[in-house]
């Protein structure tokens, strides 16, 4: 390891972030775990506040843990803010946007439900003749829409298939595609563990996609990564999952 990445206990969290700034992509990764791991106790009690509103505090954690990723990410050194001080509007609103994309969860509109198969159509239709993921304003066009009616569409589909995953999961279901990977017919408990073993970074990509179902490429957008990076980290992160799920047990 560079002597670089390496964090001297007394250091803040702004100091930690001004040598990130300056370091190789590498290093900076280091780094910026380092900040990320001093302030999970900003990003829990944050998501304290949203405790008994239906959500599960492990959820709830996971949830702010994306937006202290994020503000990680896009704090500026120098810019005269505090670290806890950028970053507390950045977890909150990370929470907020959770729960207005959720609210629908229950129950979709009509308009919503019936809209959605053809969104997930165009989608793959696009997939398909392009090999990449359509952006909004691309499946707007193929579906002759507005952008904002697509994108509400998007955050729609995201919120409802939340509550479908964790139903199936509950229910035994078998899910198709990339979710197989996850083997969501163990017990979710048990997965839960085993995720709290992961770095907040990897946590907060895990949850993204197989929670919000996110794509790779949107991922990779939030974190500054490309679809590859995230792709490696997802293939990774599995095979770590699935290596730990078939480990014998400890003794209690």
């Amino acid at each position: 390891m560079s002597s670089l990445a390496v964090v001297v206990d007394n250091e803040t969290v702004e100091e930690i972030l001004e040598r990130a700034a300056h370091a190789d992509p590498h290093e900076k990764a280091q780094l910026e775990e380092r900040v990320i791991e001093r302030s999970l106790d900003l990003a829990r009690s944050l998501a304290a506040r949203y405790n008994g509103r239906g959500e599960s505090m492990d959820d709830l954690f996971q949830v702010a843990s994306i937006g202290l990723v994020q503000a990680v990410r896009r704090y500026q050194p120098g810019a005269g803010a505090s670290f806890a001080a950028f970053a507390t509007p950045t977890i909150l609103g990370e929470l907020r946007r959770h729960f207005r994309d959720h609210a629908w969860a229950i129950r979709p509109p009509r308009r919503v439900q019936e809209a959605l198969p053809l969104l997930r159509a165009a989608r793959a239709e696009w997939e398909q003749e392009h090999a990449a993921s359509p952006t909004t304003a691309e499946l707007a066009e193929q579906l002759k829409m507005p952008d904002a009616d697509v994108r509400e569409l998007e955050q729609a589909g995201s919120a409802y298939a939340l509550t479908s995953l964790e139903g199936a999961v509950e229910a035994g279901v078998p899910m198709p595609s990339e979710r197989d990977e996850m083997d969501l017919a163990i017990d979710r408990l048990a997965v839960q563990r085993m995720l709290r073993g992961l770095s907040p970074r990897d946590r907060a990509i895990v949850y993204l996609r197989f929670y919000e179902e996110l794509t790779q490429a949107r991922i990779g957008d939030e974190f500054g990564q490309s679809q590859m990076q995230v792709s490696r980290t997802l293939s990774r992160i599995l095979a770590r999952l699935r290596a730990e799920l078939h480990q014998p047990a400890e003794a209690g």
